[in-house]
């Protein structure tokens, strides 16, 4: 029987990455067994590889000998799927890599090298962990790498049912919440109240396809990425009942399509950008319930608008000029703070009954201190 390596220091051999089915070079990396004889590692670990592949490697007394022999001692990360045919053939692992990683800077930048980002994680996962492994030249890539970043991002292993990171192509990833036109692009993201937990990647730009995004009542943070301004055919925008902070984009204003926006019950503040009057397809805005301040600017080019709230936010100012002439067209339900002048708002009746209470009590107090 062979003996075991002794302990005599040798050059300390590079691991092969973990998506790489393969050992060391061998010749180049001897180890000695007994008094004269020296062996290459993997080809010792393959006498005994249930007990050898655990032991640590003399060469530093640290590295695991399976993280050397990876193909000995079936140590490689990507899983074979029998059904899919996507070998990139030509290309070496470390070609695939860096031709991979060429295509995402553009789209994350530096986050794509951080150790802990998300975008990071997904790129990782995209190159050794997909069962997929698309090609650099694949046109799903960067659809398949941004879902896996909305993924980790929002602390997807939390979500409430779904397969995302499978084996199936993205747009069956988590049925009817993922879904896609004819053509396999991402067409609609509906997510809400699944316990996303975290920040909305700004990368969700990239999904030119997308129409509606739907990512209400749920635990994200952060502030509205000004990239969503950036997705040409969206029509419904739904951030509501979060915990976003941070002002209102004005770069929304620049989605000709939305007709759906509803940022209500979250903690954003600032100004209402005037320039959400260029949103002439808008047909419901609610932004209530969050830190709005300072005057409502005019609206009035939201011929199509049905239904705007903005009440429970510390708007001021009057927008009996501004808001009010909408209701000849499309507007039927209109609600705002009660210190806004707006006579055609449907709570008009129940303010000013609260400010004729808040006078007369301020007139008994009157009284009652003159005397």
């Amino acid at each position: 029987p062979s003996m075991p390596p002794s302990n005599e220091p040798s050059r300390v051999p590079s691991i092969p990455p973990s998506y790489e089915c393969i050992d060391i070079d061998d010749s180049k990396n001897l180890i000695t067994v007994g008094q004269s004889k020296f062996v290459p590692i993997c080809e010792w670990a393959s006498e005994n590889p249930q007990e050898r592949c655990e032991e640590r490697c003399p060469c530093d007394g640290k590295t695991i000998i399976k993280d050397l022999c990876r193909k000995t001692c079936l140590n490689c990360r990507v899983p074979i799927t029998p059904d899919i045919d996507n070998s990139c053939v030509g290309l070496l692992p470390h070609e695939r890599f860096t031709k991979i990683y060429i295509k995402l800077i553009p789209v994350s930048g530096s986050l794509l090298t951080g150790n802990t980002t998300p975008q990071n994680r997904a790129f990782k996962w995209l190159i050794e962990d997909d069962c997929v492994q698309l090609c650099p030249d694949d046109p799903f890539l960067i659809q398949r790498y941004v879902l896996a970043l909305l993924y980790f991002s929002t602390s997807g292993m939390d979500w409430i049912g779904s397969d995302f990171l499978s084996c199936k192509h993205e747009c069956g990833w988590f049925s009817n919440q993922i879904q896609c036109n004819k053509k396999m692009e991402v067409s609609k993201i509906i997510l809400n109240e699944n316990n996303l937990l975290g920040d909305i990647p700004f990368e969700l730009q990239e999904l030119k396809s997308l129409n509606e995004l739907n990512l209400g009542k749920n635990f994200l943070t952060g502030s509205i990425p000004q990239s969503l301004g950036n997705l040409p055919l969206l029509e419904t925008l739904n951030l509501s009942e979060n915990r976003l902070e941070g002002p209102i984009p004005a770069s929304i204003s620049n989605i000709k399509t939305l007709s759906y926006l509803r940022l209500y019950d979250n903690r954003l503040f600032g100004t209402i950008p005037p320039e959400m009057n260029k949103l002439d397809s808008l047909t419901f805005l609610q932004l209530q319930k969050n830190n709005l301040f300072g005057e409502v600017p005019s609206l009035l080019n939201l011929r199509n608008l049905e239904v705007l709230h903005l009440h429970q936010n510390s708007l001021s100012g009057n927008i009996n000029f501004s808001v009010c002439p909408l209701t000849k067209f499309s507007l039927v339900l209109l609600w705002a703070p009660c210190v806004v002048d707006c006579t055609c708002c449907n709570n008009a009746k129940s303010c000013n009954a609260v400010k004729k209470r808040s006078r007369n009590g301020r007139k008994r107090a009157t009284i009652l201190n003159t005397v």
